[in-house]
């Protein structure tokens, strides 16, 4: 069947294109997977090592029983019972001595060295030498290299947007607080709906209520999606964060959980610091990767904006707030700002604190924290991935102090719920390897590239 020309749909082209270098001092993007179990990972002193499991099976499995040592290498309760049988019984008992020597037993003493079994990518470099039971590792493509994908990007980006049209409408922004403190008194009510929250609030409202104008054909029926003008622009991947020396260099680190105790007694406008809790996660430091970004949508020579961007609109005087990829990087500049404002106020409230948790000393000392944010002007365009917190990922900073204590309470997990608790919710910071508390995560910085000719 031929379809006549004027009925036919063409694809528009991207009118602005740019390459954009992001880096970051430590950043971690979670995975599919939010931990690995024991049975996922071997580890060592110095390292973790995850596995091809199926090729680590078949290689144990295809061992049968284990090799029977000589008269004078006799390796204690290890000669009877099969390889794979061994190594899971030692995983239960998380005995890292016996796993070791399963393994080395069944594969050889450079069974680190097995490829097919232990690729390079699996191999992670501990910042620390004391035993894990759960890791958290980075999201990667399917050639085992890290990278960061274009929707995280994008969704960064969105609350950055949101955060600055609801920053231009104090009006609907009181609307929302109300709302929120509204469902705060019924016990649950926020809980239920966490996941479309903000959709129901605010968001379809800011990015979805416009009418679709193409080819002369009004769209005012059509789905959320289809009216949602962020469609016109599209994020790319990064490209793989290879390892280059110390760029994009990726290690095991511990990340501190932390809070304060309001204590009047303290030093003047400080507040004690509260251990809750470490958490084993895979960061990258040093990151430095490039993405692309297109915006379909360009202002031609009479100052008329062309393309898809063109295609919105509101009867109530409500604009997108941006025209061209410069002008979404100003906004997330702005967001980040304001966030940096809030954390570096943060830290300079905490006193620092030795603690002994179950016989090993965690110095809870900040002072490499407030260094980092030692200038008021914000480094960095936004705060992305894992670690950066309710105010990084929410327009929480919009918000009072009452309603963001109690929306946490809400949505957060049971056990980390602390209503009575006068403190603020918790912070994350990792240790580098001398066990200082050194790095905030997530703080990217995003430079538009010339393009390669």
């Amino acid at each position: 069947m031929t379809v006549a020309p004027e009925f036919v749909l063409k694809k528009p082209d991207f009118y602005q294109s740019k390459r954009i270098q992001l880096t970051s001092p430590i950043l971690h993007i979670g995975s599919e997977v939010q931990t690995l179990n024991p049975f996922e990972y071997l580890q060592t002193p110095e390292k973790i090592y995850i596995p091809n499991q199926e090729a680590l099976t078949k290689a144990l499995h295809k061992r049968g029983y284990l090799q029977k040592p000589k008269p004078w290498e006799r390796i204690k309760d290890l000669n009877s019972g099969k390889a794979l049988t061994a190594y899971i019984k030692a995983i239960e008992e998380k005995d890292d001595e016996k796993i070791a020597e399963v393994i080395e037993l069944a594969l050889g003493d450079k069974w680190f060295e097995n490829q097919s079994i232990f690729p390079d990518y699996g191999i992670i470099s501990k910042s620390f030498r004391h035993r894990v039971n759960h890791v958290r590792p980075i999201i990667r493509n399917a050639f085992g290299q890290l990278y960061i994908p274009g929707s995280s990007i994008k969704g960064a980006i969105r609350t950055a947007i949101t955060y600055y049209m609801l920053k231009n409408k104090p009006a609907r922004l009181s609307e929302i607080e109300q709302q929120l403190q509204d469902r705060l008194t019924i016990n649950g009510k926020i809980g239920r709906s966490k996941k479309n929250l903000g959709n129901e609030l605010f968001m379809k409202d800011l990015f979805s209520n416009f009418l679709l104008t193409y080819q002369d054909r009004q769209f005012d029926h059509e789905s959320e999606a289809n009216k949602d003008f962020m469609r016109s622009v599209k994020i790319a991947d990064t490209q793989p964060m290879l390892k280059t020396g110390n760029i994009n260099l990726s290690l095991l680190d511990e990340v501190i959980i932390s809070s304060y105790y309001i204590d009047k007694t303290s030093i003047p406008q400080k507040n004690i610091a509260k251990y809750r809790g470490s958490i084993y996660a895979e960061m990258i430091h040093n990151v430095k990767t490039e993405f692309r970004v297109n915006i379909d949508g360009y202002i031609d020579e009479y100052e008329a904006m062309t393309g898809m961007l063109s295609w919105f609109s509101r009867n109530d005087g409500i604009k997108i707030p941006f025209q061209t990829i410069e002008d979404i990087l100003n906004i997330c500049k702005e967001f980040a700002q304001e966030q940096w404002s809030h954390e570096r106020n943060y830290w300079q409230q905490i006193q620092n604190e030795l603690i002994n948790i179950n016989d090993r000393k965690i110095n809870l000392n900040f002072e490499i924290i407030n260094e980092f944010y030692k200038d008021s002007e914000c480094p960095f365009n936004l705060r992305l991935g894992w670690g950066s917190g309710m105010l990084g990922t929410t327009i929480g900073l919009h918000l009072n102090e009452t309603t963001r204590r109690g929306i946490l309470d809400e949505c957060g997990s049971p056990q980390n719920r602390a209503s009575s608790f006068k403190a603020p919710k918790s912070r994350r910071t990792v240790m580098n390897k001398n066990g200082e508390i050194e790095f905030a995560p997530g703080w990217v910085k995003l430079e538009i590239l010339s393009d390669i000719c």
